[in-house]
């Protein structure tokens, strides 16, 4: 299958994200995972998926930086089961949810279209090509959304919230860096940008941002699943 238009084939999948994440060495740990409509309403995401059937896939990831990488193997849990578990729990307050936003243990956070979260290829994953995905790439939990471009596969999960609408405004910064729904199959790669334009800014970060979170994990020794 070719690759979406603006991106190429990476022979491996690199640790990567925005340059000020590369150096955080963080420990998100499954049972400390909450998840609910609002602080007050939560629950231990750990209850919810120990009744779930785990599930396994093989898919494609996207950067929004241009770089691909083919037939990763994950293994998880369907984003969707979870959303439904909650709703038998929870009564209205998860219906009228538009949006969920996502906290991460390294202080990252994102918020998603509910439906776009509700495909059959979005998942909560632990393991990654038969191992334990670990803090490398985002353990103990992260978020798997083949269709929608790396910057919203949330990793090191801490917190996972269902909301009616965004939390909170979106900054000039994150708006020329991001899109808010970072669609692949329509290029969204940036709120204001065009594509062409934002592939071609894009582009000469690659290199020295990949190198920049590969000096952060040997000197943070964290490249051991967890």
């Amino acid at each position: 299958m070719p690759l979406p238009p603006g991106q190429f084939e990476m022979s491996r999948f690199p640790r990567f994200g925005l340059p000020e994440y590369a150096s955080r060495t963080v420990v998100s740990l499954r049972d400390d995972i909450r998840i609910g409509i609002s602080a007050g309403h939560e629950t231990a995401l750990a209850t919810i998926l120990d009744a779930l059937d785990r599930v396994e896939q093989v898919s494609d990831f996207h950067c929004v930086t241009g770089w691909s990488v083919s037939a990763l193997h994950w293994e998880g849990y369907r984003f969707a089961e979870v959303v439904d578990a909650l709703r038998d729990g929870h009564g209205a307050g998860p219906e009228r949810a538009r949006v969920v936003e996502f906290r991460c243990a390294d202080g990252y956070r994102t918020v998603i279209a509910l439906e776009d979260l509700m495909q059959a290829d979005v998942m909560l994953a632990d393991r990654l090509n038969c191992d334990a995905i670990g803090l490398t790439h985002g353990g103990a939990l992260r978020l798997v959304a083949p269709g929608l471009y790396g910057y919203q596969n949330a990793k090191h999960i801490r917190s996972i919230h269902l909301r009616a609408k965004a939390p909170h405004r979106r900054s000039l910064r994150t708006r020329l860096l991001r899109h808010p729904r970072a669609r692949v199959a329509h290029e969204e790669r940036s709120e204001l940008l065009p594509p062409v334009i934002a592939r071609w800014i894009y582009r000469p970060l690659i290199r020295p941002v990949a190198s920049r979170f590969a000096r952060g994990e040997r000197n943070a020794d964290i490249g051991r699943p967890t």
